[in-house]
């Protein structure tokens, strides 16, 4: 909601957002998802095509070098005489041996290819990267969602009971529901983390583009500023 209203120039009051944050992720294996980015990133896909046609020029250029055969067909006719001719003809580049387009060709070569290789290790160290991130994210999502959250929610309902028994004071109850809130913002906080660093990846190409996994809870939003955390059982 705060990205939209920043590119909108301000939301309306009657402004609604629903979604949903999953907290589940694909199997992370470092080595499967180096070996998908290597294989589908776009940048590596420009590199490799830039190796291909400095190779294919270096190859034309080399093939330059070669004998070449001219054929030459001449067909006359006069008042008088009727002519026709076939000439062949070999090339050879005896004094001229294209040194100065080789070297240009084959270090424009060894140039995309050092480009490429760099490139190959920046993705590869960036997916190495954030899948580290993204399981630490998993990590804190879930120690929150298992540990924190339940026993924050289990301490206000119990404030609200004793509240409603006359055991306790007003005060003390909203201090144990703003508690609670707290927790649950923490940890959508840390499910949207999660998300971030899902995207990352797939922005490298690691993981295949696609709707989250394992809906746990969803995020409703009344207006500009007003959010509900919404619980959900997970499928």
């Amino acid at each position: 909601a705060g990205v939209l209203a920043r590119l909108a120039g301000g939301l309306p009051a009657s402004f609604r957002l629903e979604g949903r944050l999953g907290g589940s992720v694909p199997g992370l294996e470092d080595q499967d998802l180096v070996a998908r980015a290597l294989a589908q990133n776009p940048v590596l896909a420009e590199r490799e095509a830039q190796v291909a046609a400095a190779r294919a020029r270096l190859s034309l250029v080399s093939g330059e070098r070669s004998p070449t055969v001219v054929a030459r067909w001449e067909r006359s006719e006069d008042v008088d005489t009727r002519s026709q001719a076939l000439s062949l003809s070999f090339r050879l580049p005896l004094w001229n041996a294209n040194r100065g387009q080789r070297a240009a060709a084959a270090a424009r070569l060894r140039q995309v290819q050092a480009e490429l290789e760099a490139s190959q290790r920046e993705v590869a160290a960036a997916v190495r990267a954030a899948a580290e991130r993204l399981r630490g994210a998993l990590q804190v999502a879930e120690r929150l969602r298992q540990t924190a959250l339940p026993l924050a929610q289990r301490a206000q309902e119990l404030s609200d009971f004793s509240l409603r028994q006359g055991e306790t004071s007003l005060l003390d109850a909203l201090d144990a529901r703003r508690s609670w809130q707290a927790v649950a913002l923490e940890e959508l906080e840390a499910r949207r983390q999660l998300h971030l660093w899902r995207v990352e990846l797939e922005s490298l190409a690691a993981l295949p583009m696609g709707p989250p996994l394992g809906v746990e809870a969803g995020v409703k939003a009344e207006g500009p500023n007003a959010y509900q955390i919404v619980q959900e059982e997970k499928p």
